[in-house]
């Protein structure tokens, strides 16, 4: 081992992520946790007869298709695990009216029809929008990320589903994906954005 050493705050799973790669790279490490159980905000707690699950909402990369598998892969065996892939992925509600958000687009798309068919035609381009997003092309990286952008700023329906599938754009294995999903992201869940479409 090197006599290069380096302290690291917190034992929560970037912490653990880190310390784990500057081993694999020869590095001696010291990870410095103030609560008595690594994990962060993977942990739980008992109080009484209740389990208190301060977990993630989500995790990104448990598909083999995603991007940050093959870096989870690296760290522990992902074929180990068994994960419990949600069809809703949350849900919101406006006016009365339940808008259920689905990992799978095909199913986001039959949803927001179903309340919204006035809509029908911004609708149909996210599964497209997905299929176009790992075009390296300058050209076609710009139209993927600009139709986006604009289908989510026409209303708060279209709003949420065009944040969703950029959220499943970021998990793609590519850096013009990546990018068209941060653009996105940034610009629809803006101050600015969510005021104008909330009137």
């Amino acid at each position: 081992m090197s006599d290069k050493k380096v302290i690291i705050i917190g034992a929560g799973i970037a912490g653990l992520c880190v310390g784990s790669y500057l081993q694999m790279n020869g590095y001696n490490t010291e990870i410095f946790e103030l609560h008595n159980t690594p994990g962060g905000l993977c942990t739980s707690w008992e109080r009484g007869d209740y389990i208190f699950d301060g977990c993630i909402h989500s995790l990104g990369g448990t598909n083999p298709n995603y991007n940050l598998y093959k870096y989870w892969n690296e760290l522990i065996n992902m074929e180990d695990l068994e994960f419990k892939f949600w069809d809703v992925l949350g849900q919101f509600e406006e006016k009365g009216t339940i808008v259920k958000i689905h990992s799978d687009p095909e199913k986001l798309k039959n949803e927001l029809l179903s309340i919204a068919p006035e809509d029908e035609k911004f609708i149909k381009l996210f599964p497209l929008i997905i299929q176009g997003a790992t075009d390296k092309r300058n050209f076609v990286k710009k139209a993927v990320n600009w139709a986006l952008r604009n289908i989510g700023k026409r209303n708060l329906n279209l709003n949420k589903a065009a944040v969703n599938t950029a959220k499943e754009i970021q998990q793609l294995d590519s850096k013009a994906a990546r990018w068209i999903a941060s653009d996105t992201i940034r610009e629809l869940e803006s101050e600015a954005v969510q005021r104008r479409i909330k009137r």
